[in-house]
């Protein structure tokens, strides 16, 4: 599908197969789609708004993004904005961008410069988040009840962590480094992993 200086409004886009996926190729233009399943899109000063969707593939320019329900998101970004609801994995990378996210489940890997992302909730039962930040801030809503390892290094920088840890804190002049377990189990099997240069990184709600 390829459209410029148009709209598309879509019931259901319900391919099943993962290679080829269903490509959208929009520029200047607005797309509505109720559902969908497996779908790259390329977009580019433009607005797109997704109720449903299974595994979506994003590279994305100048433009507006809205997802309300989904499993997987990949993303390649620069100068959006993203507002998401609940997911379960996020890989991404992005510049100059903003992300909101309702919740995210399971997974989130994550590399930006000059772009602020905010997670309203992390479950306890979530499984890896790997942030590499530069001249950013993210707030990430971490349930008071999860239990993760924490490794981080923050240069003209900070993480914040809920107070009850067992984390290592090494602070130098210009360097932050953590190392520990949040939480009252001392062998979790979630990880956070952080790096982070002229940016804040917050786990707590």
């Amino acid at each position: 599908i390829d459209l410029k200086y148009g709209k598309l409004k879509a019931n259901n886009i319900a391919s099943e197969q993962k290679d080829p996926l269903t490509e959208i190729n929009l520029g200047y233009s607005e797309g509505t789609i109720e559902s969908c399943k497996w779908i790259k899109v390329n977009i580019k000063y433009s607005k797109i708004e997704i109720a449903e969707s299974k595994a979506l593939i994003f590279v994305s320019k100048y433009s507006k993004i809205f997802i309300e329900n989904g499993s997987s998101i990949v993303t390649d970004s620069k100068y959006d904005t993203y507002e998401v609801g609940a997911i379960a994995n996020f890989v991404g990378k992005s510049e100059y961008s903003n992300y909101k996210f309702k919740s995210i489940g399971k997974k989130l890997h994550i590399e930006t410069s000059y772009t602020d992302v905010k997670v309203g909730f992390v479950p306890p039962s979530f499984e890896h988040v790997k942030i590499i930040n530069r001249y950013g801030s993210y707030n990430l809503g971490i349930d008071n009840g999860a239990a993760y390892t924490l490794t981080g290094i923050a240069k003209f920088g900070n993480i914040i962590y809920p107070e009850k840890s067992k984390v290592s804190r090494f602070q130098e002049t210009t360097e932050l480094s953590v190392d520990g377990y949040v939480g009252t189990n001392s062998a979790p099997e979630a990880k956070v992993e952080i790096d982070t240069k002229y940016g804040t990184v917050k786990l707590v709600p």
